[in-house]
């Protein structure tokens, strides 16, 4: 069924549902069309965040902006039981860098020598290690993002606690 155009009155002075047969027709696709655009805008607005997110959080410079990587501190104080074990992590990031510091442990009656200290990579290689000693530094390359640890060994003949105390740090190379 057709619907009549009233009058003379021509079809481009009277609203768009009322000069078409199905009267929503022309308003109906005037929405679609408008709509479809509002959803490639919102799309592509989406696509433009999620690359931006994603070039910032694979640290990728922006041009112009350099943005260094802060050093990581890794500072512990803690007593180690007789006969025991005390171990530290710390999670490299995925860049390389060095891994540097000291550690020192005291005990009572003039015996601060602990039986071991070593510290591992990820994959437990040893990156460097000191026997019965109160006392050692470190610097070592580190490659391989992941856990590192250090062991620290209270074992051996006269069984009493020590305090250890650990001072590293993390630097990311240039």
């Amino acid at each position: 069924m057709s619907r009549s155009v009233p009058g003379n009155a021509e079809p481009s002075s009277l609203p768009t549902d009322t000069w078409i047969s199905g009267s929503r027709a022309v308003k109906d696709r005037e929405e679609g069309s408008q709509m479809k655009k509002s959803a490639m805008l919102l799309v592509f607005a989406v696509v433009v965040s999620v690359g931006i997110a994603v070039k910032l959080s694979t640290g990728d410079e922006v041009k112009g902006a350099t943005t260094p990587a802060a050093p990581t501190r890794i500072n512990k104080e803690f007593d180690l039981a007789a006969g025991s074990v005390e171990t530290v992590s710390f999670t490299a990031p995925g860049r390389p860098g060095t891994l540097s510091g000291k550690w020192h442990a005291s005990g009572k009656g003039g015996n601060d020598a602990l039986s071991g200290f070593t510290l591992t990579d990820p994959s437990d290689a040893v990156l460097d290690s000191a026997f019965k000693g109160s006392s050692g530094s470190f610097q070592v390359k580190v490659s391989a993002a992941g856990k590192h640890t250090f062991f620290f060994e209270n074992a051996g003949k006269k069984q009493t606690p020590r305090h250890v105390t650990l001072d590293a740090e993390f630097t990311p190379d240039k």
